[in-house]
């Protein structure tokens, strides 16, 4: 939430296992993080259980200790209160925007909702999250994308691309 940056996977399906999946494959990109914060989806909610029971059969000190170390805080919203999701909703609508101008009625694979998906985050990741200077000498503004590669993404030129 501090770099307001998201990040988007796709899931075969809203299994717990899929979800899990998922969390593996963000963790291996970005790192572990910290804290997740989610509504309380079932997948969600499952997934969470599921990983405590696996940290539960792990009966290792030394295993024990560090994953108590390393642990990842996993707070949920109250049911039905989406109001408290705060940026998350407002990024969830960001999202829904970009993904209804890039796929207009057309079924598509999985590889080109990857994708599109991919682009979605870029675009999102490049929205400032500072105030914009209208004075040309002014510095670029600061994005998540600044934050989270260190360097601005440039954007793909427009076009038609044939398969």
């Amino acid at each position: 939430m501090t770099v307001r940056a998201v990040h988007l996977e796709v899931a075969d399906s809203l299994s717990t296992s899929a979800f899990i999946n998922c969390l593996r494959r963000f963790i291996g990109r970005r790192g572990r993080p910290t804290k997740i914060c989610s509504d309380n989806g079932t997948n969600f909610v499952g997934a969470a259980r599921e990983l405590k029971e696996a940290i539960g059969r792990l009966n290792q000190q030394s295993i024990d200790d560090f994953l108590r170390q390393q642990d990842i805080q996993w707070p949920f919203n109250p049911p039905a209160a989406s109001h408290m999701g705060g940026v998350r909703e407002r990024m969830i609508g960001y999202l829904r925007r970009v993904l209804s101008a890039l796929l207009t009625a057309q079924s598509v694979t999985r590889d080109t909702l990857e994708m599109v998906f991919v682009e979605a985050e870029s675009i999102l990741n490049s929205r400032p999250i500072v105030p914009v200077m209208m004075d040309p000498q002014s510095d670029e503004p600061l994005t998540p994308n600044h934050l989270i590669l260190f360097r601005s993404l440039p954007n793909m030129p427009p076009g038609v691309f044939v398969k």
